[in-house]
């Protein structure tokens, strides 16, 4: 039987393949409760980033790790204070001095909790680029032969291994009391974890969640850059050089790209869909250009100047000192523009 989007005449070993992966779509389709096992691999795999979470601490030198957020918490308030300076803005000095002191502290907490939690985001993301890797390499013939109804036993746990780490992160966020400070962050968790959940029960464009998940290659430099910056690594020393031109080129793939194929992907099998699911996919791929435009912009913004920065070894060039100081600033006051690009860098 040929199945639309597929190639009529396949070799022995593509039919034995898509054979299996009919198997496993029936299989998949004939549990009764399969919602609730979605559920249960979701949780699996959430307990194990919290595993991974307690490993990472345990390897992680928590005095160094402590300092290593103080110097990058009083980077922060430097560029703070040159700016209100600058500005010549005294709205938001506090005057009492006790006030200042709590403020700080919460300030310095949210600095520390937020570059342990960045260390495991990361593990995520090369755990998932590897796993992703792997399904690229070794079982491109199954996940390409119909990307909306076909369905690998990879490409289904990859799924619940993200929506894991999504709900685990979520559980940080609130845990350490950063609900209403990372709610945006919080709300892209959640509509991740249902769009995923969604496709994972009703056995529905597997391939092209997949195909989308290819962002995490990117994530991998983007939490590269800020870890490279915590760690204090010099701005012309050749990783961070490296880190960023691998950073605007995977970002043009693997976010811009990927888009362009799912956009593409609506042209040749929207017509296999329910209209209603059709125009929440259209919605959200223009919600995630917009998201990766803005960021992209602030990227390019950053990481130019970082290779501005190595070029000025030449003393031909000249670089302006006020540049140079904003190059490692990458955090600002919190705001809606602020929380939309963790938005992006979280996923």
């Amino acid at each position: 039987m040929k199945i639309e989007g597929t190639t009529l005449f396949v070799s022995l070993n593509d039919s034995l393949m898509l054979s299996q992966e009919s198997s496993i779509y029936d299989y998949l389709n004939q549990l009764s409760y399969r919602n609730l096992i979605v559920i249960c691999l979701i949780i699996m795999f959430s307990i194990v980033f919290y595993l991974i979470s307690l490993i990472v601490d345990s390897l992680v030198d928590k005095q160094k790790h402590y300092d290593l957020s103080v110097r990058s918490f009083e980077r922060y308030e430097q560029a703070v204070l040159r700016r209100r300076q600058k500005d010549d803005d005294s709205v938001f000095k506090i005057k009492d001095e006790s006030e200042e002191l709590e403020e700080r502290n919460r300030k310095l907490q949210f600095t520390i909790w937020t570059n342990r939690n960045l260390q495991v985001s990361f593990v995520h993301s090369v755990l998932c680029s590897i796993w992703l890797l792997y399904i690229l390499i070794a079982r491109h013939n199954e996940l390409f032969a119909d990307l909306l109804f076909n369905i690998t036993w990879d490409s289904y746990l990859v799924l619940a291994f993200s929506c894991g780490y999504f709900l685990y992160d979520f559980y940080d966020i609130c845990a350490n009391g950063y609900l209403k400070r990372e709610w945006v962050v919080c709300v892209h968790h959640w509509i991740v974890l249902l769009s995923f959940g969604y496709h994972m029960i009703n056995l529905i464009s597997v391939g092209y969640t997949v195909i989308a998940l290819l962002m995490e290659f990117n994530s991998v430099f983007l939490h590269a850059r800020k870890l490279l910056k915590f760690y204090a690594f010099k701005r012309n020393s050749l990783i961070v050089y490296s880190n960023c031109i691998a950073n605007i080129l995977s970002f043009i793939l693997f976010r811009f790209g990927i888009l362009g194929v799912i956009l593409y992907s609506i042209k040749i099998d929207g017509h296999r869909v329910s209209v209603q699911y059709l125009c929440i996919l259209i919605t959200f791929i223009l919600i995630m250009t917009v998201i990766n435009v803005i960021l992209f912009k602030r990227i390019v913004q950053k990481d130019l100047s970082v290779l501005m920065c190595v070029k000025a070894k030449n003393p031909n060039v000249n670089l302006d000192a006020q540049m140079m100081d904003n190059i490692d600033q990458d955090e600002k006051p919190i705001d809606m523009n602020q929380n939309i690009i963790l938005l992006v860098e979280k996923n």
